[in-house]
């Protein structure tokens, strides 16, 4: 018996020390669908990840690691942080289920031609495993411009909602002049829609040559892309 027990505990500390080693890359390849890095270094308890793009939004390069409390709840839960920037969250994965939770930060958002930058404030997507929306929760503000003529947009505002199987986003002004709406798909398609309200007939003009159509509720620019496969 005490023969088995030694190398019971023998095989434990190997397989503990397998685990202790295991890299980082081996878990966001496997478990983070949509992430892409340039290059992912260190262990699963503390490791950085080089100009990582999650689902074609630049994040940058970030420290993460694994949270050892979540696994006695049968979860894996990294924690995520941007170098030198304040973008942080967690990605927590269970059984079915992929979770985005307390993210706070701003991402770019690759729109030709229309600078756009997103800001995330305790925002959490829950997905199923296919990536599929769920529920989503936070507040999310955009900052567009400067657009050709006008300049900058003020700040828009509104909380995430899920859109059938996409994560959608509906921002405006409180007076709703303007709006921004954007989707992404679990597939890597995203949408953006931009609407310009009571502009003046003399910039509507020349923000039509820039690309916006008119319509019956205002300008509208329409814009849409596939993140990196």
């Amino acid at each position: 018996m005490r023969k088995v027990g030694w190398l019971f505990l023998a095989l434990l500390g190997v397989a503990a020390l397998g685990i202790a080693v295991l890299p980082l890359r081996w878990v966001t390849d496997r478990y983070v669908p949509g992430l892409e890095a340039e290059r992912v270094e260190g262990s699963i308890w503390k490791g950085r990840i080089r100009g990582a793009r999650y689902q074609g939004l630049a994040i940058g390069d970030v420290d993460a690691g694994l949270a050892p409390a979540p696994l006695l709840r049968g979860e894996a839960e990294i924690r995520f942080a941007r170098l030198g920037e304040r973008l942080a969250g967690r990605v927590t994965l269970s059984r079915g289920t992929r979770r985005v939770s307390g993210v706070s930060g701003s991402v770019t958002v690759p729109a030709a031609g229309v600078p756009l930058v997103l800001g995330l404030e305790d925002v959490t997507v829950e997905t199923d495993a296919r990536g599929r929306c769920r529920a989503v929760s936070g507040t999310v503000t955009a900052t567009v411009g400067p657009l050709p003529i006008i300049g900058d947009l003020p700040e828009l505002r509104g909380q995430p909602v899920c859109d059938g199987e996409a994560f959608h986003a509906p921002l405006g002004l409180p007076d709703g002049a303007s709006r921004l709406d954007m989707r992404l798909w679990p597939t890597g398609r995203w949408q953006a829609r931009l609407l310009l309200g009571a502009i003046h007939p003399i910039l509507g003009g020349l923000l039509e040559t820039a690309g916006f159509t008119r319509t019956a509720d205002g300008l509208v620019l329409e814009l849409e892309g596939r993140t990196p496969a």
